[in-house]
């Protein structure tokens, strides 16, 4: 049985995620949260996504202004974002550095389809001397809200 689009679609955007905060974890020693999307007009043998990072409102910063945001308040101004152009998108992940436990951090993704259900995925992760040591992914139901 061949899968479903939307089903295609978030596994890209999930591989496509954990690629690319992986890489740079392991050569930059981390990543601010950004989020990938699939714009709604793409035609579905394309396999182009857009990249969405957090920032300030550039149109309220006066010259010298210093720029500071952490990643709780980036995420959250990417699920703003998100959900106000909405339409012009049919799947979205926000990736995210968080903790799993007390010995584990991870990279965690909120994957989110408009015809489809949403994801968690977390991929736990520890420093090992110099390296990141990444355990197993982790997926369960999702409780990305975008379209509602």
């Amino acid at each position: 049985m061949a899968e479903s689009l939307p089903s295609r679609e978030i596994q890209q955007l999930l591989d496509t995620a954990l690629d690319r905060a992986t890489t740079s974890l392991e050569e930059d020693g981390g990543f601010f949260p950004f989020a990938l999307a699939i714009e709604a007009d793409r035609p579905d043998d394309d396999d182009e996504l857009a990249m969405l990072e957090a920032g300030p409102d550039v149109e309220e910063l006066e010259e010298g202004d210093e720029v500071e945001m952490d990643e709780e308040e980036a995420v959250e101004a990417l699920l703003e974002a998100i959900r106000e152009t909405s339409a012009s998108y049919r799947a979205v992940a926000i990736v995210f550095d968080s903790v799993a436990d007390d010995e584990w951090d991870a990279v965690s993704v909120l994957l989110a389809h408009r015809d489809g259900a949403p994801v968690d995925a977390v991929l736990p992760y520890r420093v090992s001397g110099r390296k990141r040591v990444f355990a197993d992914l982790e997926q369960e139901p999702g409780s990305l809200d975008v379209w509602s």
